[in-house]
């Protein structure tokens, strides 16, 4: 199914959890990505605002990453961290 971004941060993320087979779901959150075999949640934000610290408040378990280069380096350790489920 091919995903829709609000922006190119989130599509940026969105390719890399695609890409080191990250399963998520975009459909009917309040914040960006929910890492559904992990119960985490990831917001992509350019710049801080008052409507992230209102976002962070509605749930436990959030990644934020904030900025083009906090992005980049996101995508780029999905590549180089594998990641096991604790579950």
């Amino acid at each position: 199914m091919t995903q829709h971004y609000s922006d190119e941060l989130e599509k940026q993320v969105g390719n890399a959890l695609d890409e080191a087979n990250i399963k998520f779901s975009r459909m009917g959150q309040r914040l960006d990505f929910y890492l559904y075999e992990h119960d985490v949640y990831i917001e992509v934000k350019k710049y801080h605002s008052e409507r992230s610290g209102a976002q962070l408040a509605t749930q436990d378990n959030i990644i934020l990453i904030q900025g083009k280069e906090a992005v980049k380096l996101f995508c780029n350790m999905l590549n180089l961290i594998p990641l096991h489920s604790s579950r």
